[in-house]
């Protein structure tokens, strides 16, 4: 199980694999809010590069590398991991579905996507803190395909007191446990 240090490098060093080769780049910008309008823009373009592939052959499918390992999916099945990103929400699976369909639809080219990935994606720290929880730390071992329920999972779209209700509160610097994890939480009266 990575540590949240071995996670975090994940995102730093995000391995994006193609059929002749690994593009290297970097998810490291803290994102909080809506995404820009690439988003919609990738979105499209992979819709209409998948129409266009199965006019053409229509046995034709989406084959995509995720965590090292080939994925044949759908775009309705992928379209949700390839916004995640865009809103500081992506898992690094996430970010790599999203880079490679950007490449794959013509949104960049390898050389470019780095600067694509800077430019377009990053990650807030319900993101971060949801995804790590969520898909290693969660005792069913949710896969990356999985997406946490809103309000029932933690996940990248909890809310800080979703966090906070999880846990215990630490009145004192002698209740830290090394072997547990610990939130720094900045809240109002309302997380109490």
């Amino acid at each position: 199980m990575p540590t949240p240090s071995e996670y975090r490098d994940q995102y730093r060093n995000l391995q994006v694999a193609f059929d002749d080769g690994t593009v290297t780049a970097t998810i490291e910008r803290y994102h909080l809010g809506g995404p820009d309008d690439e988003k919609d823009r990738l979105l499209q373009a992979v819709k209409e590069y998948v129409q266009a592939q199965t006019r053409k052959d229509p046995g034709f499918t989406l084959d995509l590398i995720v965590a090292g390992q080939p994925v044949t999916t759908t775009y309705r099945e992928i379209a949700v991991h390839a916004a995640a990103p865009f809103s500081g929400k992506g898992s690094p699976e996430d970010c790599q579905i999203a880079a490679q369909l950007a490449v794959i639809a013509g949104r960049t080219n390898r050389d470019n996507l780095p600067q694509y990935c800077d430019d377009h994606m990053g990650l807030d720290c319900n993101g971060f803190v949801g995804n790590y929880f969520f898909h290693v730390r969660n005792p069913a071992g949710k896969t990356w395909q999985s997406r946490a329920r809103d309000g029932v999972d933690l996940g990248p779209t909890s809310l800080m007191n979703q966090f906070v209700a999880a846990g215990t509160p630490v009145k004192s610097v002698d209740d830290i446990n090394p072997a547990n994890i610990h939130l720094f939480v900045e809240g109002n009266q309302a997380l109490n």
